[in-house]
Parts: structure tokens; sequence; C-alpha cells
């Protein structure tokens, strides 16, 4: 039984909405990263990077979860179930303190 076809459309934009969104907070974030390696001051200020690096990995797992349930929603229930146990362990550990990537 496949199930989620109405809300596939859905499903859809929103995940490349988010993932355009995703790009350029990496761009503006590795762009700053360089300044800062190069000896130059970045753009972004210290508190509000701390901030950044929390909402980019949170915006990584929603890319990739809504990508990952999308894909499940088009083939069976058990794999729809499945899709969900694993994007609640990855939303689960990136909640985490000192699980997120690079900290």
């Amino acid at each position: 039984m496949i199930i989620g076809r109405p809300i596939e459309k859905v499903i859809d934009f929103i995940g490349e909405f988010l993932a355009m969104g995703t790009v350029i907070l990496l761009i503006v974030m590795y762009i700053n990263s360089l300044l800062m390696s190069k000896g130059l001051p970045g753009f972004i200020p210290a508190d509000k990077l701390d901030f950044m690096k929390s909402l980019r990995e949170y915006a990584i797992v929603a890319v990739v979860g809504l990508k990952a349930l999308e894909f499940a929603l088009k083939r069976n229930v058990i794999l729809a179930i499945i899709c969900f146990a694993i994007i609640a362990a990855a939303v689960i550990l990136v909640m985490l303190p000192g699980a997120a990537l690079g900290a």
C-alpha cells in the first residue's frame, strides 16, 4: 500500500525551500570561517555564530529527514515507519549536548 500521494508535493516543496535556506546558511558560515582562518575579523558576531551552528545542525537534519520521508511515502507503510524511527533518532541525537558535528 502506497501512502502519502497528496502530501508528497507539500513535503517536496518544504524540503526544497529548506534545502535552499540550508545551502545559503552553509555558504555564509563557510565564508565567515574562511575570513577568520586568514586572521581577518568575521562578519558574524560570536554569540550569533553559536546560534547559527545550532541552526545548521537542525537544518541539515530537517532537509535530510524530509527527503527521506518523501522517499518512504512513495513506498509502503513499513518503510515509512522505519523512516520515522530513523528521523526521530537523528533529532534526539542532535538535541544531545556535545553530539553536534564539529563541536
